[in-house]
């Protein structure tokens, strides 16, 4: 399993995330014409640690954005507590049985937006995720 198919796992099964989005957990961007609240994840970088003048030491870190959609701001707001909850200092197998061993979660940044062409908050949630 890769990473991106644990976390969706991993998210889908947070039950506080799920009272709240049901399974409206999308890759990359939302459907059109989207019910909301709802949830978009994508990788956006992957770097492989390294010893200095050595190879690799087995384990990544990759930054994720998990934005968080809704169409109240207190809505987006609840949204990304949630998934805040179920990411961060998260250790172990993320996904279950098969999935990606996880060392280490850390929510690093989080946003405040109103997309004003679509009508809706937005909170991206900025996770950096250190695994095998």
């Amino acid at each position: 399993m890769n990473l991106e198919a644990a976390l969706y796992k991993h998210l889908k099964d947070h039950a506080g995330l799920a009272a709240l989005v049901s399974t409206r957990i999308h890759p990359l961007t939302l459907p059109q014409d989207p019910t909301l609240p709802a949830v978009t994840y994508a990788k956006a970088s992957r770097v492989p640690a390294r010893q200095i003048g050595g190879g690799p030491v087995g384990y990544v870190t990759t930054r994720v954005q998990v934005s968080c959609w809704a169409s109240t701001y207190s809505a987006a707001k609840d949204v990304a507590e949630q998934v805040r909850d179920a990411l961060q200092s998260y250790s172990g197998t993320m996904g279950g049985a098969g999935g990606v061993t996880v060392l280490d979660a850390n929510c690093v940044s989080e946003m405040d937006i109103y997309e004003d062409e679509a009508k809706v908050y937005h909170v991206p949630v900025d996770v950096m995720i250190t695994h095998l």
